[in-house]
């Protein structure tokens, strides 16, 4: 029986019965003994080695199916676990640079936004906010009016 992680060549240079046990490929898993490799889901992913499994992406990384690794979401867009794409980050709610590595939608690879305080917005629907100014900005007074 070949181990869980690797699938079975029924055949080793066309000679019948003999068994040869082969590792599953980057993006594919293997569950169940000598079975076919299974492509990972969406959100998930499976690296070198023999992968009984796939593991989910983390938070502000997503993968589409068969995926060797997990691509990080761009600026202004966000992710949570296991995702399959990423989502912009939507008008009133910001990123900024002061919060790479939190909970917050930054430069890389954050699983939620930051929204605006209350007395300022965002225009910026799914687009970075300015690295010099990464907070909301008030309302110009024309829009008040």
């Amino acid at each position: 029986d070949c181990p869980l992680g690797t699938h079975s060549n029924p055949s080793i240079n066309g000679v019948e019965g003999m068994v040869s046990c082969t590792l599953c490929p980057n993006g594919t898993y293997a569950n169940v003994a000598n079975s076919a490799c299974d492509n990972c889901e969406p959100g998930k992913y499976s690296g070198t080695g023999a992968q009984d499994s796939c593991t989910s992406c983390p938070a502000g990384k997503f993968s589409t199916s068969a995926a060797k690794s997990c691509t990080a979401c761009q600026e202004g867009e966000f992710s949570p676990e296991g995702s399959s794409m990423c989502q912009k980050c939507p008008a009133g709610w910001y990123s900024n640079a002061e919060s790479v590595g939190q909970t917050l939608a930054t430069y890389e690879g954050q699983e939620s936004c930051l929204e605006c305080v209350a007395g300022t917005r965002s225009d910026h629907y799914g687009e970075e906010r300015l690295k010099t100014d990464p907070n909301c900005q008030e309302p110009a007074e024309d829009d008040l009016a």
